[in-house]
């Protein structure tokens, strides 16, 4: 009624605002009955929880709390793991007020909670009967804000990672506190130095000239049904040692790469996108022109690009490169 009248002397019909004089109808909260979900809906609600996964299970055990004993979300999330009272099959509920009632614990409830306690719940600090699936592992409800203690847990929550995975964690979570920081005054950012550790740079292996020789026998002698692969990994193992080239510099190489006339190898696109000249001793040239001639006899109708390259006749890969030597050790 009142848009309508608003309406009317919006376009000029009426003088007289009348929608200020039509009354207000009294509609206080809570004077209807409260409305319900079926018996049927609930049961839906209930089979569509996956029982063979530990969430699905958690939620099983809380839906059916809601169900079976009509308790509010926020009871089931204020729930400690010392409110339950197996021995008499109690269990205690803080509801409005801070107000404690004991209510009987139903067998199908009970038994849904233990399962849920004895295979999903994740060991943490926390005595909340319900715990989140992921970090950071506290109750249901809990942690509005990033901090500092929740930054750390959530980084260090898998034992098996390195420290040095953990720091590089907690540094991802520290980004974006800062950013959060901006909009929620509430957040903690981590401070530099919280898990402190650098990566160690592995020290570098140099081989002896012994080692080296064995290395470029060895090769020779690989047994494999492709006659070309064990020239391949001999003069790949050579050029490595005498060039002092990375090993995906070498494996990158194409065929026009290698000048042949004035023995020279060019590295294209090496670190920071650089590009360098490398010079070939003439017995090296010698040696990687023979690879060469083997391997345009054997891939001829492929005229293969790269220098280096596998029994398929494509780019040599650093994984085979690396299984071939570690078979060796």
């Amino acid at each position: 009624m009142r848009s309508f009248l608003r309406y009317l002397r919006y376009q000029g019909l009426i003088e007289v605002d009348l929608a200020r004089v039509v009354p207000s109808v009294a509609k206080r909260s809570l004077s209807d009955l409260p409305k319900h979900v079926s018996a049927s809906a609930v049961q839906r609600v209930l089979d569509g929880c996956d029982l063979e996964t530990p969430t699905g299970r958690r939620d099983h055990a809380i839906l059916l709390l809601l169900a079976r004993l009509g308790l509010r979300a926020g009871e089931v999330v204020r729930l400690k793991l010392e409110d339950i009272d197996w021995d008499n099959a109690l269990i205690t509920i803080c509801g409005k007020g801070g107000h404690r009632t004991q209510l009987p614990l139903p067998m199908d409830v009970g038994q849904a909670i233990a399962s849920y306690l004895h295979r999903d719940r994740p060991r943490c600090s926390s005595r909340s009967l319900f715990i989140r699936a992921y970090a950071p592992l506290a109750g249901l409800g809990s942690a509005n804000a990033i901090t500092t203690k929740l930054a750390v847990e959530f980084a260090t929550q898998r034992e098996y990672q390195k420290p040095v995975t953990w720091a590089r964690q907690l540094g991802i979570v520290r980004g974006f506190a800062l950013y959060q920081a901006g909009a929620d005054p509430t957040t903690e950012v981590p401070p530099q130095g919280v898990l402190p550790f650098r990566n160690k740079r592995a020290k570098p292996y140099i081989y002896t000239e012994e080692e080296i020789r064995r290395l470029l026998k060895a090769a020779l002698n690989l047994v494999t049904p492709h006659k070309l692969q064990p020239w391949t990994y001999y003069c790949l193992f050579g050029l490595l040692a005498v060039s002092g080239m990375r090993l995906g510099e070498a494996l990158d190489l194409k065929s026009h790469d290698v000048d042949w006339s004035e023995s020279l190898l060019t590295i294209r696109n090496a670190k920071f996108g650089k590009s360098r000249l490398v010079p070939l001793h003439p017995s090296t040239r010698d040696v990687l022109l023979d690879y060469a001639e083997r391997r345009d006899q054997t891939y001829a109708p492929r005229q293969a690009s790269y220098f280096f390259i596998s029994s398929r006749g494509t780019r040599l890969e650093a994984t085979n490169v690396i299984s071939v030597r570690q078979n060796w050790s």
